[in-house]
């Protein structure tokens, strides 16, 4: 689990965190197959407009 990983290589880890807390990756992603159904300028937009890290 994530917690084990950041007890045993929290200082080798920090690196890698999203902000001063210790995570791995933001509050949510989705990941979706898009065919060719939407456009790429709709798709770009989606992905410019997420959050950002810190």
């Amino acid at each position: 689990s994530s917690r084990l990983m950041r007890k045993e290589y929290s200082a080798h880890l920090k690196q890698f965190y999203w902000s001063d807390k210790p995570m791995f990756w933001g509050g949510s992603y989705a990941l979706i197959t898009v065919g060719a159904q939407a456009p790429l300028e709709k798709l770009i937009e989606y992905v410019q407009n997420q959050e950002k890290p810190e």
